[in-house]
């Protein structure tokens, strides 16, 4: 199997229970996949607990338990709850490509 094959399989399928993102509102997500709906069903608070001036927890997860710098960067420019699902969505096509 060609290595950018494995690597965006990697991306998009599960991670370890230990690595799991935990949101402030109770949903727990496993992998890219299950972010979009995840963020769909958050509220504004719960998004405004991850994402805020001094943080972006969800650029970091996908940096540092998903693999994925680039889109980690892109994340990390956004602070708006929308954009974040829309990069999101975009992101996830990109893979399935």
């Amino acid at each position: 199997m060609p290595e950018k094959i494995k690597k965006i399989e990697s991306m998009l399928g599960e991670v370890s229970p230990e690595k799991y993102f935990w949101a402030a509102n109770g949903a727990i997500i496993k992998n890219l996949q299950e972010l979009e709906p995840a963020m769909e069903n958050m509220g504004e608070e719960a998004f405004r607990t991850h994402v805020n001036e001094e943080k972006n927890d969800f650029s970091s997860w996908v940096k540092d338990v998903i693999g994925d710098v680039e889109f980690a960067d892109q994340l990390s420019k956004t602070k708006d709850k929308t954009m974040t699902q829309l990069l999101i969505v975009k992101r996830i096509l990109q893979l399935r490509q």
